[in-house]
């Protein structure tokens, strides 16, 4: 998802950061930019250092869930690789620097390193959900 940020602080201009950035960061970079002696705000974390220096964050995978009873569902990405896991359904891998817009489905892959992404992006989802 594009962001663009202005405002005093910003000083890092026309650049594009792949940093991995998700919504609940926000309200933890919102309450340290107010002076709030905050910079972790449940599962977010504070990205304001990114306005102004080209850093690392704090954030090596991107995660989301949904849980509807029945029907259980997370994705799960570091930035290369997309791992989503179906509950009733095929999981699913993609590698967004190839394939940005998720139409080669490589979880069938015999790649080593799509293999590899499916482990690794698996344990952290469990290691993030406590299985």
């Amino acid at each position: 998802m594009p962001f663009i940020a202005a405002g005093k602080g910003v000083t890092r201009q026309n650049v594009r950061d792949a940093n991995p950035i998700n919504t609940t960061d926000f309200f933890a970079t919102i309450a340290e930019l107010a002076g709030a002696d905050l910079t972790n705000y449940q599962d977010g974390y504070s990205f304001k250092e990114l306005l102004s220096s080209e850093t690392t964050s704090k954030r090596q995978y991107n995660f989301s869930e949904i849980d509807h009873g029945d029907n259980y569902r997370y994705a799960i990405s570091d930035g290369t690789y997309k791992l989503i896991s179906n509950n009733d359904k095929d999981d699913e891998l993609y590698n967004l620097s190839d394939d940005p817009y998720e139409t080669n489905d490589l979880f069938n892959s015999t790649n080593t390193n799509d293999q590899q992404a499916i482990i690794r992006l698996t344990s952290e989802a469990n290691t993030l959900t406590n299985n």
